[in-house]
């Protein structure tokens, strides 16, 4: 009763999940099994029976052994070591250590684990973050670019539903300048999930890198009136009036929420000093 009362009483405050969906039809298992039926007389034949049982029952355990032994290979074991190698990729944390960290990432998905897709986000992240690297080697960021292409291409085949793949892929188009392709990505999780802010101020980064401002203003006003409420839509589109020399516009929108114009976001720092807007830039510093 009281393992039963604590399994109420987490999903209160969490989503149910395997491991604790399991634990309670094992104890439901247990349950029933204290729960036999009463004994019977031994006779010649029930003896003859139960000995036939016993043999059938020793097959199944045997049968069951085997079916539990794949199960934790392929539930257990496999996530483990993946993730055992996922960890060693966020270990590295040098210019050197780069080729290791890829490898890294490739063991992990050799396991074709259950956190294929996690470790899938996870590579597209350090790709994103490894064309920016100086000193980086050319050839390991191709080979970076090409494999993780690749993998988010198969998340976006095996989850034909979900908005997230074609994020990432289009993060990392636009991350490494191909923008036809990065747009592209962008519409297509936009499809899936039309009303995602984050989709609309990736796709926007996007026209602003080709400075279509015009563009990038009316995704980010359509993102921003989705939720009004959500501070960093309202400073994107705050960002890109600044960029498009409507500064009254931006001004009025920080004045409507913040009280002032001058707000310390780091992305009005950027804009100003791409405009050399440089008093607008110290305000924000300070």
């Amino acid at each position: 009763g009281f393992l039963f009362g604590v399994y109420l009483l987490q999903n209160i405050f969490v989503f149910d999940q395997f491991t604790t969906y399991m634990s309670l039809f094992a104890f439901f298992a247990y349950m029933q099994g204290m729960m036999g039926g009463e004994q019977k007389a031994v006779s010649p034949k029930n003896a003859e029976a139960s000995a036939s049982d016993a043999a059938v029952k020793a097959g199944a355990a045997v049968l069951l052994a085997v079916l539990l032994v794949s199960v934790q290979y392929a539930v257990n074991y496999k996530p483990l070591r993946a993730n055992l190698a996922l960890l060693g990729a966020f270990r590295e944390r040098n210019i050197e250590g780069l080729p290791r960290v890829f490898a890294a990432y490739q063991k992990a998905l050799a396991y074709h684990s259950l956190g294929d897709y996690e470790i899938r986000e996870q590579l597209a992240q350090f790709s994103i973050s490894l064309f920016g690297a100086e000193g980086a080697d050319l050839e390991l960021k191709q080979k970076v670019f090409d494999y993780v292409i690749d993998q988010l291409k198969q998340s976006q085949k095996e989850n034909t539903l979900d908005p997230r793949p074609p994020l990432f892929l289009g993060a990392v188009y636009s991350r490494a300048g191909l923008f036809n392709e990065a747009k592209e990505s962008f519409n297509r999780a936009l499809t899936l999930s039309p009303r995602k802010q984050q989709i609309y101020f990736e796709a926007a980064d996007v026209y602003i890198k080709e400075k279509d401002y015009a563009k990038a203003e009316e995704l980010l006003e359509k993102a921003f009136r989705f939720d009004e409420r959500f501070n960093e839509a309202r400073v994107n589109l705050v960002a890109v009036y600044i960029l498009n020399g409507k500064q009254e516009q931006g001004d009025a929108l920080l004045i409507e929420k913040f009280g002032k114009a001058n707000i310390a976001f780091p992305v009005l720092a950027q804009v100003y000093a791409l405009r050399k807007d440089y008093p607008r830039l110290l305000e924000i510093w300070k």
